[in-house]
């Protein structure tokens, strides 16, 4: 099957140049979408990387772990020489043959047949040949109850063996261990890998029962950085609607926590970063106690610094001014704002990635048996060194957000990693030794993905609602599949928001559209909200007009703030939200794709 793909190739340039080029793939697992192709500077997405984890056994005596180990090895390609048999290669590369352990070695021998489409040991053909990634195998079986000890790195893609002469293994080179590789059977690799190489391993292992643990680039796109924080913002509420929502946010308070997650270019200001770190402090703390993760098991570092740190893009500003005149309304914070960066640059980012990476390992290393079991020291120990390697190797954690850089790569992770925290948080009971926690979570992403491998995915939960910005090109973000917008038309968690005229309701700056948006019978969860950010007359988008990174939020805000007075009920409370926005929406005569979302229609008992 050959999948359609378009590739950015990005110029970094004070002129801003920048080509589009279309190609074909013939690859599933290269599943790149290029959503437009607008004026802005650029991170280079060239090259994306991913982390892969992978437990090995180096023992051929214990023939069901040699399958597992084998059903999710990363492949080497190895010389077959003119003349050799395939048992003379797997002797010289894995160290036995048939005589040694018959039914091991058809392991082997079947998978390396498999691997290179050959029939037969007789229809291999000599020269570059596929074959498994392991050591050199032993038949010692061991002790297997307990799990690997030892965490290895291997620094070489691709490794080049002969089968004339000395022979070596792959781990013949240098192995980022501080003990032989000899001392365990078992054995967890932690390795770097250009994306699409991830992938193969990832799909390989997937096809054959295997789940492996990683974590992979992707590139975004954000509106350009044409904003100071200190800057005052566009009103687009009428003072009915100011009344209307303060009045609501005055009812009497219920137990339900609620959190708007803006993820972005990082903490607007020290006051912010304070209370953003507060509140995850608070959350991971109680996720920790309730996954019965040890006292200071996983890093705990994240301490506000006392000098500042202003973001080098200024659009998480942008967005702070935009929530402005919304936030105000609030007197008693029944809603809780909270900045989160996606890059590195601020003071402690990185110690906020390295507590969500490890802390999201370990919830999906413990899996079914969350709550049930105490995380292991092993499975403590491999979140460390994932954590590890990609905080020092993935470049979108380790490069700063550079000033003006609209299009930039980041460790998608932290998205899926933070909503599966965020998940378990809510799903904490008393018989988990701590309180039952009842919260919401409304996640605003005014961004789009533009380039990836492993297709970002959102994990299943009833914790949140995503609210994505559907961007700012005039497009059909549905046609294009932009994500996460487009999933706005197939369920109920994702709400794709457009940016529409704060006076007559159409559309306005090339917002991003739906054409069958009205189409009876066609879920569209998807409507438009004021985006301006000047107001000024001679301002330019995103001034007057403002974009969709502003109307995004300041509608995830507002479904919150009638939550708080419509509460809706904990079954299906995202449709509850999103069928109260769709009924807020209003039809715009002379634009058939606008669906501005009425303030008072949105507050009113439905």
């Amino acid at each position: 099957m050959t999948t359609a793909s378009v590739f950015f190739e990005f110029t970094r340039s004070k002129n801003i140049q920048r080509t589009c080029s279309i190609s074909a793939v013939g690859s599933l697992l290269l599943t790149l979408y290029s959503l437009y192709c607008p004026s802005a500077n650029a991170e280079s997405l060239d090259n994306l990387m991913a982390i892969v984890q992978i437990e090995q056994s180096r023992s051929y005596g214990d023939i069901n772990r040699l399958q597992r180990t084998l059903n999710a090895a990363p492949l080497a390609r190895v010389e077959l020489a003119s003349g050799s048999s395939p048992s003379e290669l797997i002797k010289n590369i894995y160290g036995f043959g048939s005589s040694d352990s018959k039914e091991a070695y058809q392991l082997i021998e079947n998978r390396v047949l498999d691997l290179n489409g050959a029939k037969s040991p007789t229809h291999l053909r000599a020269g570059k040949i596929i074959v498994p990634d392991l050591p050199t195998l032993t038949s010692k079986i061991g002790d297997h109850s307990h799990e690997p000890a030892i965490i290895v790195g291997n620094s070489s893609r691709t490794v080049e063996i002969q089968t004339s002469g000395s022979l070596k293994s792959p781990y013949s080179k240098i192995v980022n261990i501080s003990h032989p590789i000899t001392d365990s059977l078992v054995y967890t690799r932690v390795e770097l890998y250009p994306a699409n190489e991830a992938t193969a391993i990832i799909e390989e292992a997937e096809k054959n029962g295997a789940r492996l643990p990683f974590g992979v680039e992707s590139g975004i796109q954000l509106s350009d950085d044409s904003g100071a924080c200190a800057e005052s913002s566009a009103t687009v509420l009428s003072q009915e609607d100011r009344n209307t929502i303060s009045k609501a946010l005055m009812a009497p308070a219920d137990n339900t926590e609620r959190y708007v997650l803006v993820l972005d270019t990082g903490w607007p200001t020290l006051e912010y970063e304070k209370r953003s770190l507060k509140i995850m402090r608070e959350i991971f703390d109680k996720v920790s106690r309730g996954i019965r993760l040890p006292n200071k098991a996983i890093a705990e570092k994240n301490e506000i610094s006392p000098e500042f740190i202003p973001p080098s893009h200024s659009h998480a500003c942008m967005i702070n001014r935009s929530l402005r005149e919304f936030t105000d309304l609030d007197k008693n914070e029944r809603i809780k704002l909270v900045f989160l960066p996606l890059k590195p640059g601020q003071n402690v980012a990185r110690d906020l990635f390295r507590e969500i990476i490890e802390l999201d390992q370990i919830i999906l290393a413990l899996g079914g048996d969350l709550f049930v079991k105490s995380p292991s020291p092993y499975q403590i120990l491999s979140a460390k060194e994932f954590a590890d390697k990609a905080l020092n190797q993935i470049p979108a954690l380790k490069n700063p957000w550079e000033a003006g850089d609209d299009v930039v790569r980041i460790y998608e992770p932290l998205i899926s990693g933070l909503i599966r925290i965020l998940d378990t948080y809510t799903r904490i009971y008393p018989e988990h030794g701590e309180s039952k926690v009842d919260a919401r979570f409304w996640l605003s992403l005014s961004w789009n993905f533009t380039k990836f491998v492993a297709t970002p995915a959102l994990p299943s939960s009833d914790s949140y609602m995503v609210f994505a910005a559907a961007g700012n090109d005039g497009r059909d973000f549905v046609a294009a599949r932009r994500l996460f917008a487009s999933e706005a038309t197939v369920g109920w968690r994702v709400f794709a928001v457009m940016n529409s005229d704060s006076k007559g309701g159409g559309l306005t700056c090339k917002s991003a559209l739906y054409k069958d948006l009205w189409t009876e019978d066609v879920l569209t969860n998807i409507g438009s909200f004021p985006g301006d950010l000047e107001n000024g007359l001679s301002q330019p988008c995103p001034g007057v007009g403002g974009g969709t990174s502003f109307s995004t939020p300041r509608l995830a805000w507002l479904a919150a703030a009638s939550d708080t007075a419509l509460r809706a009920k904990n079954l299906n409370w995202q449709k509850t939200i999103s069928l109260r926005l769709l009924k807020s929406r209003n039809r715009v005569d002379g634009d058939p794709y606008a669906a501005p979302v009425q303030v008072s229609k949105l507050f009113a008992p439905q």
